[in-house]
Order: structure tokens, then C-alpha cells, then sequence
């Protein structure tokens, strides 16, 4: 386990290398968010999501292994999300939880 001294350390570190985050690559048509189990791939997606929301830009967040539960399910989540804001131009479709969504429904590849 890391004692302070080693967490502030790799926490220096992190701020020395900056990773690009979520707000940097609005423009980007698709990004996808890659990393370990825990890592904070959900976390980042959420504090996303309540930023775009908080802004009034029209957005949606999906967690494909907890808001769908088969094909027919997700199809329709997804065409609400893709339909909605449509007359605004810009929209957001946040989806979480597709390693999941993959394994626990049929169909869904």
C-alpha cells in the first residue's frame, strides 16, 4: 500500500504529463475511452455528463450494463438519445459500460 509521500508523487507526476480530458475533445466526433476495471473511465464519463447537462447542451448518458437490459431496449435508448436535440445541432450521446453491454446481451455486437 502507498504511504502520502508516494500518492502526492504520482499525483505531481500526473499533473507534470497532463492527459487530455473529456472537455478537450468536444469537437472530436468519437472518442473512446479506454482503461482498466476502476481506472476511472466511469467517473470521468459522469463528471462529463454533469458538466455538458450543467451547461444546457443537449446530452445523454447510457450505461449499456445497467440501462439495457436486450437489443429492442437499447435500440430505442439510442434513438431517443440520437433524435433528441436534434433541432439544437450539437448533442452528446455518453455511453458507459460497453464491455458489459457486449458480454451480458445478445445480439448487441
Amino acid at each position: 500500500m502507498a504511504n502520502s509521500a508516494q500518492i502526492r508523487e504520482r499525483l505531481a507526476r500526473r499533473r507534470r504529463t497532463r492527459l487530455p480530458h473529456l472537455e478537450d475533445m468536444r469537437q472530436t466526433p468519437a472518442v473512446v475511452v479506454l482503461g482498466e476495471r476502476g481506472c476511472g473511465k466511469s467517473v470521468a464519463l459522469e463528471q462529463e455528463h454533469a458538466q455538458l447537462d450543467a451547461a444546457g447542451v443537449p446530452v445523454t448518458f447510457l450505461h449499456l450494463g445497467r440501462d439495457v437490459f436486450d437489443v429492442t431496449s437499447a435500440a430505442t435508448r439510442l434513438e431517443q438519445a440520437l433524435c433528441t436535440g436534434l433541432e439544437v445541432g450539437t448533442r452528446f450521446l455518453l455511453l458507459d459500460g460497453l464491455d458489459e453491454g457486449l458480454s451480458d446481451i445478445p445480439g448487441l455486437e
